[in-house]
């Protein structure tokens, strides 16, 4: 086996590219707005129903539990 092993799988003229310099900050600020919108919302719902809000902030503790 060579050192160089693999490195012809990619055709000339192709490029790489490291995705996570890209991606990381899109999902950063997609996680930014969710926090927001989700603060927003549970907000407006605490004002129009109490328990209701209640309900909600505990399935949505779940959920980012769940996810986590």
């Amino acid at each position: 086996m060579t050192a160089d092993a693999g490195q012809d799988d990619n055709p000339p003229g192709v490029l790489l590219f490291s995705y996570d310099r890209a991606i990381a900050p899109m999902m950063w600020v997609v996680f930014g707005l969710i926090c927001i919108e989700a603060g927003v919302t549970h907000f407006v719902d605490a004002l129009w129903n109490g328990p209701v809000a209640i309900f909600l902030s505990v399935l949505s503790l779940a959920s980012v539990a769940w996810l986590v």
